[in-house]
């Protein structure tokens, strides 16, 4: 996927989640979305099948944040036990 792409893509992640976190699933429309990204319907079905497989993208980047916040520390550490 091209650059230009990606970005695309990864904005639709990221103003989903936001739909997703502030209106839920169901009552966050497809065209919620397209609006927000200011998208098409052909530009937004071009990099995803469904709302369902756009709501799986905005899990999976927040399942990513909420480990990132969560190990930060953590790693830090070196010994084992304290890790615990």
């Amino acid at each position: 996927m091209a650059a230009k792409g990606v970005k695309t893509k990864q904005k639709v992640i990221d103003k989903s989640l936001h739909l997703f976190s502030v209106k839920g699933y169901y009552n966050t429309s497809v065209n919620d979305i397209l609006e927000a990204a200011n998208l098409t319907k052909g530009g937004l079905y071009g990099h995803f099948k469904s709302k369902e497989d756009i709501w799986y993208a905005a899990y999976d980047k927040a399942v990513a944040i909420w480990k990132a916040l969560v190990f930060k520390d953590i790693e830090k550490i070196d010994d084992p036990l304290k890790r615990i």
